[in-house]
């Protein structure tokens, strides 16, 4: 399999498609993810690794950067901009044991890195649905991922702020996690609530236990969690499937969530623009423009709508020029 991403297309990256950009990677290289949307915890990965034997003496964070040193545009710049210079290294350092996970193309980079380390990165990627580089994380000790960030422009100063207002995050998440121990019931739920909305949004895919436990604690939703999270759970599946290209899969239980949990507003524009990404990727082109107006009916004033009127114009096919007619030759 390449090292290079399986592009699996994203909603956020779907609202800013076109029909030109109708493709399908291949699948081998969607076959990376497969059965892997949810695996072990970092700390069972990287056990006895320097790195995080490394954080946890010094009390510090890992900053983990996976990039493409020799074929990624947006991976050199970040490292020419910021990574290397001494100035962001020397700051940051003083929070964080920076770690690279190097995935080069050219055969005489990759002899550089030792087999099991190419293969412990792999692993690694998959555990964190990886499909981009650069991919910037940001760890705990304890091997929990609570950030997530990728290339941002300026240079030195302003990505050492970026970060740091990542790890006030991870602040307000601990204060939550403080006050877990002593709950029960729904209250316990309507803090594991507040978490995972305290947790950036494309790291709460690795919350599903949570979840589940929300679900669990709330069993009549009384609350109003339990609908809210096996729609979410619900949606996970979908996209695990997605992941793996079944396509079909992921349409059956896209139906059985609108029969099951009859979700409205917005929760059901949600359903129905994720729907869309499959028929966007199944290259069904009437169908998709279907599947946003449907989208967008669902919650017509949602911060989502202006997107959502727009993708449906640029779906929506020009209209056809009439057919130039001949000029009748005088006799």
């Amino acid at each position: 399999i390449s090292t290079k991403m399986a592009e699996t297309m994203t909603v956020a990256q779907f609202r800013n498609s076109s029909p030109a950009d109708l493709a399908h990677p291949s699948t081998e290289e969607a076959a990376v993810f497969k059965d892997n949307f949810f695996t072990p915890a970092l700390s069972e990965l990287t056990e006895g690794c320097a790195e995080e034997d490394e954080a946890k003496e010094e009390k510090k964070d890992l900053l983990i950067n996976f990039s493409g040193s020799d074929w990624c545009g947006w991976c050199i710049k970040l490292d020419k901009q910021v990574f290397n210079e001494e100035a962001f290294q020397a700051q940051a350092g003083k929070t964080f044991i920076l770690v690279v996970l190097d995935f080069p193309n050219k055969p005489e980079n990759k002899a550089k890195i030792p087999e099991k380390l190419q293969a412990r990165n792999r692993e690694l990627q998959k555990q964190f649905e990886i499909r981009g580089f650069p991919s910037v994380l940001l760890v705990n000790s304890d091997g929990e991922a609570y950030a997530r960030t990728g290339y941002q422009a300026g240079g030195v100063e302003p990505y050492l702020e970026h970060l740091s207002s990542l790890r006030n995050e991870k602040v307000v998440r601990a204060e939550i996690e403080a006050k877990l121990d002593a709950s029960e019931g729904v209250e316990r739920a309507k803090l594991l609530d507040q978490l995972i909305q305290a947790t950036q949004a494309n790291l709460r895919a690795t919350m599903v236990g949570q979840m589940n436990e929300i679900i669990k604690l709330d069993p009549d939703n009384d609350a109003g969690l339990k609908n809210k999270y096996e729609l979410q759970t619900r949606l996970l599946d979908a996209t695990s499937y997605k992941l793996a290209m079944d396509f079909d899969a992921a349409e059956t239980l896209y139906s059985e969530i609108i029969a099951d949990l009859k979700p409205e507003g917005q929760s059901l524009q949600q359903v129905y623009m994720e729907w869309g990404e499959v028929k966007f990727r199944l290259n069904e082109k009437t169908a998709i423009l279907e599947y946003l107006q449907k989208a967008l009916d669902a919650a017509p004033e949602s911060e989502f709508a202006p997107q959502l009127k727009g993708m449906i114009e640029r779906f929506t096919p020009a209209p056809k020029a009439p057919a130039e007619t001949e000029t009748p030759t005088a006799p």
